[in-house]
């Protein structure tokens, strides 16, 4: 055989290598595998006591900007025993009669966790979210 031809096989081998290991790695990790269309959940499940955010807080903000956001909370029974605390944040943002606000500064350029514990008297969600702070 000649130099060429060796290549040519190689190549052609390699190839076909690749198309059966991509696909044998796609349907390892295909969804449809794991839980067929037709799956039927049974069973209840009853979220309807916890507390949810129905607005999306913002995410990014500029140094030496002001940055709020106040979460829209919906719970069955009504709102009025929601109570909210700031699991996790960055030292410059402080939680205040529900409502998140603060002033970063050049230092705080970067990405942050934000954490904010909803609590309804009875159980609660954790409400997380990156906040990112650009330069100016």
């Amino acid at each position: 055989m000649k130099k060429k031809e060796v290549l040519i096989i190689a190549s052609i081998f390699t190839l076909v290598f690749l198309t059966v290991l991509s696909w044998s790695i796609y349907k390892r990790l295909s969804f449809e595998e794991r839980v067929p269309n037709n799956t039927e959940i049974k069973g209840e499940s009853d979220l309807s006591g916890y507390p949810s955010v129905l607005n999306v807080a913002p995410t990014a903000v500029k140094a030496d900007s002001v940055y709020t956001f106040k979460p829209l909370v919906n719970v069955k029974g009504g709102v009025d025993n929601i109570r909210l605390e700031l699991i996790q944040a960055p030292a410059w943002l402080y939680l205040d009669d529900g409502v998140l606000f603060g002033i970063p500064g050049g230092s705080d350029v970067g990405e942050s966790k934000v954490v904010v514990r909803i609590w309804n008297g009875d159980v609660y969600i954790d409400y997380m979210f990156y906040l990112s702070v650009d330069e100016e």
